[in-house]
């Protein structure tokens, strides 16, 4: 098969890529095993229904990308709250001059919150809010003459979906709630508290204003369905601007808001989005899913219960705890350490990924393959990382996680032949491993990459990298 070329990326795509955190090899599996219950089967089959359309969309969405399909697309984005600058690449703006609003912000507080109103119409609640925050912002600038830069502030919503697939149907509240409110759903609680986290982590560690670099809302919506009924849905998924999450079936999957490092996971693909957009196929996809997985782990260790973990004291798992008690010898969905022995048993098969290119699998990109095994490959960028992270000692975020998060702004990366990602990315490390660091550590670096042969020994790009990814 001929490989296929990613278009530049001069422009963020319309409608952005949707990723949720279970692979569809995994579905399939559970599906076709017999000893699956009735219930677990339907709530099996309607999640791989659901990654089945995400598919086709983004399939579709491609086509568009690639002027295979002609249409005009309107994307919509989260909102944000400031106008920082910031290292990623910047889109074309244009302000409005200044205006006034007929409608007093109260009304639109109303709208948001009532139950009466459609998602639709709470969206829109919310832009002309952020309108009027901003009307506001810009007339008190003017007052001042000149304003000191605002303060990156975290901004959470949490909805209901109801069981239903509906997103933000109800909403549950907002950023500064009390703890009574925060209280009320389980589910909610936790998701605010690791988007509080997540958010945390790229500001301290990266000084990131929220997933764009604009302080984009962080909103997610619980007990969401995409075919309403019981049993609740098997997964978690980021939509371009937003989160849902599944309750799972009761038998093999559990609640998907129980686990920091998934969420962290899955609003780490809105960095991606928002910085190299790698198109979600082949090697890029794979990288895609990697790079969640590489924070996300970060963000785990960052927030251990006994205090920062050191890369050496890691488990390294994505998704601890995540399949039920009940099914045995299922640690996690992922071993960042040990990539295919995360889990092994009848009812969900093997855990299947690579360490090294050795074990690369060529997968056709459909829904049943994956989008080219973007949840299998990804073990091999995976297992760099840990190695790199542990070779080098200390925090993880001290210099591997600066080192990929350098790579991941480097404007190289964007719009890359899907099917040589990785070798692309792990030039960039090794460059960035010289500039921000040590001759020592780009050393470390360029010998992970080669030992899982995804470089060749003696060559590679040893020159320092500056400009585009630089912290």
């Amino acid at each position: 098969m001929a490989q296929k070329s990613s278009p530049a990326c001069s422009h963020r795509r319309s409608t952005p890529y949707v990723c949720s955190i279970i692979p569809p090899q995994l579905l399939q599996t559970i599906l076709d095993n017999d000893d699956t219950s009735a219930e677990t089967k339907a709530a099996v089959q309607k999640t791989y229904n659901h990654v089945c359309k995400l598919h086709s969309a983004r399939q579709t969405r491609e086509g568009f990308a690639h002027g295979t399909v002609h249409a005009h697309v309107v994307g919509t984005a989260g909102e944000s709250n400031t106008d920082d600058a910031n290292n990623d690449p910047p889109a074309p703006h244009h302000r409005a001059p200044p205006r006034r609003s007929i409608i007093p912000p109260k009304i639109f507080q109303a709208m948001e919150e009532s139950e009466e109103t459609s998602s639709e119409q709470k969206e829109r609640a919310r832009s002309s809010l952020q309108q009027i925050q901003n009307l506001h912002d810009s007339r008190a600038v003017a007052d001042r003459g000149k304003a000191a830069p605002k303060a990156p502030t975290i901004y959470r919503s949490l909805y209901t979906s109801s069981k239903t697939d509906k997103l933000r149907k109800t909403l549950l509240f907002n950023e500064g709630a009390t703890t009574a409110q925060i209280s009320k759903d389980v589910s909610a609680k936790e998701v605010y508290e690791y988007f509080g986290d997540t958010w945390t982590f790229y500001n301290d560690i990266f000084s990131r204003n929220s997933i764009d670099n604009k302080g984009l809302h962080l909103i997610g919506s619980v007990h969401y369905d995409d075919e309403p009924g019981p049993p609740g849905m098997d997964n978690a998924f980021w939509d371009g601007s937003q989160m849902a999450f599944g309750d799972g079936d009761g038998e093999i999957f559990g609640s998907f808001t129980k686990n920091i490092d998934v969420i962290g996971h899955e609003l780490t693909h809105g960095v991606t989005q928002y910085t190299a957009d790698l198109e979600y196929e082949y090697q890029s996809g794979a990288l895609n899913e990697s790079i969640s997985d590489v924070f996300g782990s970060m963000i785990k260790q960052y927030f251990h219960a006994d205090g920062k973990q050191k890369a050496e004291d890691a488990d390294w798992l994505i998704g601890e705890g995540i399949f039920l008690p009940s099914l045995k010898n299922a640690v996690a969905l992922r071993s960042m350490k040990a990539p295919g022995t995360a889990y092994d048993n009848p009812k969900i098969g093997k855990d299947d990924q690579p360490s090294t290119m050795d074990g690369y699998v060529d997968l056709p990109n459909t829904a049943a393959g994956d989008s080219g095994g973007v949840h299998t490959n990804s073990g091999i960028p995976n297992h760099a990382f840990y190695l790199v992270a542990t070779g080098l000692g200390g925090y993880s975020w001290e210099k591997a996680g600066k080192i990929w998060y350098a790579s991941l702004l480097d404007k190289k990366l964007q719009g890359i032949n899907t099917k040589t990602a990785f070798k692309v990315f792990a030039d960039l490390t090794v460059g960035y491993a010289l500039s921000l660091f040590d001759k020592e550590t780009q050393d470390v670096v360029r010998k992970v990459w080669t030992d899982i042969k995804v470089l060749t020994a003696g060559t590679g790009d040893d020159e320092p990298k500056t400009g585009d990814g630089e912290l």
